[in-house]
């Protein structure tokens, strides 16, 4: 008897170009003292934590102790010393070991079929529509203008207030002064532009001046550079991210709705109030790297850079197809970490439209499809899907292309 998929034609394999992956990262603090008598030395460091867009597993630190900032949920690794210093010409390495599996999304925004009135009276409302010091400005006169238009607009609808604003900022304000740090809404107005942070830092100003929760999501990514986007909340929904940032760099793109999954969030937010030594409050305005401080009796000069290295520890998401007789085919798939289920569509490439499209659980990596028309060209697109609190998020897919 003829094996049903012995028969191959044109096979082609497909992995994704952007993908969850898993990497092992090491985030170390060298501090170096070139000529000082150091009497004590303190540094902090964020510590990442699972949350929508990654699992952080196999953490463990080689200094200091671990904390929660008083009035946020960030963590921080907190090194304190008053003896075993670096002496003149040494160095302190502090690090984090850990890994981290970080998850893209892409958001279908029909699923929002109702938009719910907000919790008013929520911590979370609360916190997430309050100003941040300069930095989160919902007075300032340029924030309240736009939102007084961009809200009627909207006709107060808050899913259509958060689209507008994505798209009022990313088309007026430049991307300028990469890495200089957190600025006041009103420096960045001025200068009519930020980088990633401060233009993130103009959106979430925009979304708290008109009541709609937003937050700034700050991370480091593996290759040690760093990327800033929003999240908004959406009563009985959940957190949606937006990249205003990539909107500017590509026009043409949509990434209302869209994490790329390449950041390891390190903070939520900005001004986390932490403590250098235990007793003294201090306000990180943007817990992205690290802090640190020192008292000597000789000398002047100490310097500190952070180090970040990451190896990716998976072979990523891959699709392979195989074609059998009378129009089957058989398409497997790699298990996609973090998915809770796969949607698969099959399209005829000549006419780029659906043949057949199915949604399986997340124990599923094969499926068999039959009745398709043989002499003609097939792409498979498997697609992982994320759900996290009541969405469901697209992750990177994955497409194969197959000639029956």
């Amino acid at each position: 008897m003829k094996h049903p998929f012995g028969a191959f034609c044109l096979i082609f394999a497909a992995h994704a170009a952007l993908a969850q992956g898993t990497y092992d990262i090491t985030n170390s603090l060298v501090i170096r003292n070139y000529d000082c008598t150091l009497t004590r030395l303190c540094a902090v460091m964020p510590m990442p934590e699972s949350n929508i867009y990654q699992d952080i597993e196999q953490f463990r630190t080689t200094d200091g102790d671990i904390f929660r900032a008083a009035n946020n949920d960030n963590m921080y690794l907190r090194t304190m010393r008053t003896g075993t210093l670096p002496a003149p010409g040494d160095s302190l390495v502090i690090t984090e070991r850990f890994s981290a599996t970080l998850y893209p999304m892409r958001i279908d925004m029909a699923q929002f079929t109702t938009i719910y009135p907000y919790d008013t009276s929520s911590e979370l409302y609360k916190r997430y529509t309050s100003p941040i010091g300069s930095y989160v400005d919902i007075v300032h006169p340029d924030i309240v203008r736009a939102a007084d238009s961009l809200w009627n607009e909207a006709v107060a609808n808050p899913l259509e207030y958060a689209r507008l604003c994505y798209e009022h900022v990313a088309a007026r304000l430049g991307y300028l002064n990469p890495d200089t740090g957190i600025h006041a809404i009103t420096e960045t107005m001025a200068a009519g532009g930020g980088d990633c942070g401060n233009i993130s830092a103009v959106y979430a100003s925009l979304l708290r001046r008109k009541g709609v929760p937003a937050r700034l999501v700050v991370t480091v990514r593996p290759d040690g550079t760093h990327h800033v986007w929003n999240d908004f909340f959406l009563e009985r929904y959940g957190w949606v991210p937006v990249d205003v940032t990539m909107k500017h760099d590509h026009p043409d793109g949509d990434f209302f709705g869209y994490c790329a999954g390449d950041g390891i969030v390190m903070s939520f937010d900005l001004c986390s109030e932490l403590s250098a030594d235990g007793l003294t409050p201090f306000t990180a305005d943007l817990l992205q790297t690290f802090f640190y401080w020192y008292r000597c009796s000789a000398g002047s000069e100490v310097s500190a850079a952070q180090r970040v290295d990451g190896r990716r520890t998976d072979n990523g998401f891959s699709v392979s197809v195989r074609a059998g007789a009378d129009g089957k085919m058989a398409v497997e798939w790699s298990s996609a970490a973090g998915a809770t289920g796969y949607r698969l569509s099959v399209s005829d490439s000549g006419t780029g439209r659906d043949v057949v499209t199915q949604t399986l659980g997340s124990d599923c990596t094969s499926c068999t499809f039959d009745g398709l028309q043989t002499e003609r060209t097939y792409d498979v697109h498997v697609t992982p899907l994320r759900r996290y609190d009541n969405i469901v998020a697209d992750m990177a897919s994955c497409t194969a292309g197959i000639r029956l």
